[in-house]
């Protein structure tokens, strides 16, 4: 009889979020080492679209999708729960925090950040309730996967002695399948102009304060070129509060994209000089390798996700503490002379090359333990 994998893609987005890129990306290298069966529990309107992404990249005869009629995720996470513990799989693969308890089948869950955790002293009483949950859930649970150190140090702290025990296994991103190239050929900053990107949701946890911040400053102290900025990411009211406090300078041309396709997104990435990606917590980072490949320099917040992936202690372009001189500094010399930009580049491509195909490593650690 053949092996059973069951993966839980139910937080699958039809505009597909950090979460969303993950899974789908975890699962085709799943699919490519075509060993077992898998069944995907998907959200029937979203069925057509993961079909026709992994399609793409992927072979389709191993897999079965398991629509599911449900919205509500209290309604998606009973019958998950009640489905998967009368049905015999090897192993249950939850590439999200909560979508069910797998209780008779080996299952791993993993777990990217915890942002939701971070946000103040506003949200007490839900976070408390929110570490429970998670350690009751967990208490099912075979593996706990992590995707970075950063991660897993939030796992130990929160879970305390009880996480602590479980089996962990290291399950980094890598680069998506729809963005991939073979080359890494850096390309040459326009004499009159400067182009920056940011990617994510437009609010404070991804940093957007800090963007305009850092770029209002480097347009008024440091530069003599045009400055562009497009901001591609979901907006919220939390957006409009931090444009209304924080204005824009009138002589940067500024472009706001809401949900971008992959195309989009690549021609966002070719065009653009600079990443600026401040973000408080991040788990990993998918942004920063999706830039490098597009030949896009990324300028970082200084949070333990980025410094463990840049690995790089002489890396010049990281955001400290409001270091807005010394790190506006940092990009004129890049731009204007050529060794710098060198140098730079050696480190990106050593980047690109150590994570291109972490998924592949992640999707043969999960075959380990199958």
């Amino acid at each position: 009889m053949e092996s059973k994998l069951a993966f839980i893609l139910t937080n699958f987005s039809n505009k597909p979020d950090g979460i969303s890129i993950y899974s789908e990306n975890l699962l085709s290298e799943l699919l490519l080492l075509n060993k077992f069966q898998i069944h995907v529990f998907i959200k029937k309107q979203n069925f057509q679209l993961i079909k026709n992404r992994l399609s793409t990249i992927v072979n389709l005869d191993r897999i079965k999708f398991i629509k599911i009629g449900f919205t509500y995720k209290i309604y998606i996470f009973i019958f998950l729960t009640i489905y998967l513990n009368f049905k015999k799989y090897n192993l249950v693969v939850m590439p999200s925090l909560i979508p069910c308890i797998s209780i008779k089948n080996k299952s791993i869950r993993i777990i990217h950040d915890f942002t939701f955790l971070k946000k103040g002293n506003s949200l007490k009483n839900l976070q408390k309730l929110y570490r429970h949950i998670l350690q009751y859930f967990s208490y099912f649970d075979d593996y706990i996967g992590y995707i970075s150190e950063s991660t897993l140090r939030d796992i130990n702290n929160l879970g305390k002695n009880f996480l602590k025990k479980k089996n962990k296994i290291y399950v980094p991103p890598g680069l998506p399948f729809t963005l991939k190239i073979n080359d890494l050929k850096f390309k040459k900053i326009n004499n009159n102009q400067i182009r920056f990107l940011f990617i994510g949701s437009l609010n404070y946890h991804k940093g957007l304060d800090r963007v305009i911040n850092f770029i209002n400053y480097f347009n008024n102290n440091y530069n003599k070129k045009k400055i562009y900025l497009y901001l591609a990411g979901k907006e919220k009211d939390e957006t409009k509060k931090i444009l209304k406090r924080l204005k824009i300078n009138d002589n940067i041309s500024t472009k706001f994209f809401n949900y971008v396709p992959d195309n989009l997104l690549i021609e966002l990435y070719k065009k653009s000089d600079f990443l600026l990606y401040f973000s408080r917590n991040e788990g990993f980072g998918i942004p920063i390798l999706e830039a490098i490949n597009f030949s896009c320099i990324p300028v970082l917040s200084k949070i333990s996700s980025s410094i463990e992936l840049i690995k790089n202690n002489n890396y010049p372009l990281f955001l400290n503490k409001n270091n807005y001189e010394s790190l506006s500094k940092e990009l004129v010399k890049i731009v204007d002379e050529i060794k710098n930009k060198n140098k730079i580049q050696e480190t990106l491509n050593i980047i690109h090359k150590r994570n291109y195909e972490n998924f592949k490593y992640s999707a043969l650690k999960i075959n380990e333990i199958f």
